[in-house]
């Protein structure tokens, strides 16, 4: 069984099977990093994190980017465990409120002061 480059492998097979990195989405989907991240943490991309890398399976991304996606040509072998059982799914935190400040608002002395 001989292991496929990254050059051999097409876009349609990324996209079926493959994870794709936070650089390559913000090319694809014409975004900036902080958006995407932002789209990740309100939950409208899902995200998994490998050690420091962010990733985002193929599916998930032509779902994003509105990719009508080729139906499997063969389900994966049984007998191997699945890749994504070692990832876990990134943690989306809600927006933070607003706080108010804690100082005291400036006063402007008076003429007759000083």
């Amino acid at each position: 069984m001989s292991q496929q480059t990254p050059a051999q492998i097409s876009i349609e097979d990324r996209f079926r099977y493959g994870f794709f990195d936070i650089s390559e989405i913000c090319a694809l989907a014409r975004k900036s990093r902080a958006t995407i991240y932002m789209e990740i943490q309100n939950g409208v991309l899902k995200a998994t994190r490998e050690g420091r890398r962010t990733r985002v399976r193929g599916t998930e991304l032509a779902k994003y980017l509105g990719i009508n996606e080729p139906a499997p040509e063969a389900a994966e072998p049984a007998d191997e465990p699945a890749p994504e059982a070692a990832r876990k799914p990134v943690a989306t935190k809600p927006a933070p409120k607003p706080v108010a400040p804690k100082h005291a608002p400036c006063r402007v002395p008076s003429k007759g002061r000083r």
